[in-house]
């Protein structure tokens, strides 16, 4: 491993100094949707019900795979890449309803025909009200 970062990166003088070289596997899919499940909707859940969103986010499972397809065609990114596609879609909810007084239940993600959807699921009886003021 100390050769072949001296012949593709390094001085030898600089990875003299490394006390351990380690040798990591690129990600597969299911790495990405173990992220996704343990760290992505987790800091997300806690964030929209920290902004009102009371059920915080559903993701299905296509959806959460169609993400990681994405992550892993962006190559040697990683979890970066994983990051910048999961904000791309969520950092827009993020400014919609930061701070609004009408917020939605709920955050769906799901695939619909072909597509990554993000749509607020709003609270049946607040619908309900809305149309008795109005009628």
């Amino acid at each position: 491993m100390q050769d072949f970062l001296t012949t593709n990166y390094f001085i030898p003088e600089f990875v003299g100094r490394f006390g351990v070289v380690a040798h990591l596997n690129d990600l597969t899919t299911d790495n990405y949707i173990s992220i996704i499940d343990n760290s992505l909707l987790s800091s997300e859940e806690r964030y929209l019900k920290w902004e009102g969103i009371s059920n915080g986010i559903s993701m299905t499972h296509e959806a959460k795979r169609w993400v990681a397809d994405q992550a892993m065609k962006i190559e040697h990114l990683g979890v970066r890449a994983l990051s910048s596609i999961w904000n791309g879609y969520f950092k827009p909810i993020h400014y919609l309803y930061a701070g609004a007084v009408d917020k939605p239940k709920e955050i769906l993600v799901y695939m619909k025909d072909g597509e990554l959807k993000v749509e607020p699921m709003w609270a049946r009886k607040a619908e309900s009200k809305k149309t008795k003021a109005s009628g």
